[in-house]
């Protein structure tokens, strides 16, 4: 007997099916909803509540980029930048849905059919696109762990070309002409992860750092804090905010340090939380001693 599950984007399962596995399709299903909410609504925080936080390794594969994005803590900043480079999604449609459970795993297919009016263009951009999820049964329910997006083949060097130009960030520190490796190995080294604080304030934090010439990568808590400075190479600069005590900034230096990196704290004490106030506080506060470090450094 093959038991589909059907809503309006069109779910279906080619197993047969037990009453909990219909009931574990539904309950994916209805996270998948949230999930293209999210980007048609282009929201960050909804899109990001879809995820295990918790879960290692976390993978998310954008059609766009050059690698895969690995780690809560860049899946986070990667989503939170979606609002910089979309102005708005005007449809967001999910077709050929299928999911698969398998215990306490469940794994999606479906196309997606999407119409962006991108920053600073003028017309629409219609991606379509063939995606892959993994999920787990978490005690809070359905969670993603995997994402996987490609576009069709006729589109693929389309997409790439249009959102790489939108996703660039400034390197003010590196010539145009280096190769991609040095280019890599650069940004290894001015990588500046900044610990703590409302995501409001964090996402002004971000900008005002990027504006700067350096990537950076946001965690929320210690554990994330601590995951994305192990993972990083080279990191350059752990900036802890007014979150976290002095127990835990030194439980971040014991792992930073030995790496190289410098440590600073900010304390923006901005409530409410307000992203041009906590930018322009973080630029006068924090970012003029990453530029002074940068430049020693590179003596």
């Amino acid at each position: 007997m093959i038991a589909p599950v059907q809503n309006a984007t069109g779910l279906a399962s080619a197993r047969p099916a037990t009453t909990h596995e219909d009931e574990s399709r539904r309950a994916v299903a209805a996270v998948i909803e949230i999930h293209r909410l999210g980007f048609l609504r282009l929201d960050p925080e909804q899109l990001a509540s879809v995820w295990d936080r918790q879960h290692e390794p976390l993978v998310y594969v954008a059609q766009e980029k050059d690698e895969p994005i690995h780690g809560w803590a860049a899946i986070q900043l990667y989503l939170a930048a979606l609002p910089e480079h979309l102005d708005r999604v005007l449809s967001k449609e999910l077709e050929d849905v299928k999911i698969d459970v398998l215990g306490d795993t469940a794994i999606v297919f479906f196309t997606s059919r999407s119409s962006v009016m991108l920053k600073g263009q003028p017309t629409k951009y219609e991606p379509i696109g063939h995606v892959s999820m993994i999920f787990r049964r978490a005690p809070e329910g359905w969670r993603a762990i995997h994402f996987h997006e490609s576009a069709r083949s006729e589109q693929a060097a389309q997409v790439v070309q249009a959102m790489k130009a939108l996703h660039a960030k400034p390197n003010h520190a590196l010539p145009t002409s280096q190769s991609k490796a040095q280019v890599r190995a650069a940004e290894a080294t001015v990588n500046v992860i900044i610990a703590g604080g409302d995501p409001e304030n964090m996402r002004g934090a971000e900008a005002a750092v990027r504006e700067a010439g350096f990537e950076t990568i946001a965690s929320f808590n210690e554990e994330e804090a601590l995951a994305a400075i192990r993972r990083t190479v080279n990191p350059f600069a752990v900036v802890t905010g007014g979150a976290f005590d002095q127990a835990a900034h030194d439980r971040m230096a014991a792992v930073a340090k030995p790496k190289g990196a410098i440590m600073l704290k900010a304390f923006l004490g901005i409530h409410p939380p307000n992203h041009s106030a906590a930018k322009a506080q973080f630029a006068e506060q924090v970012v003029p001693a990453l530029v002074a470090a940068r430049a020693e450094r590179s003596r």
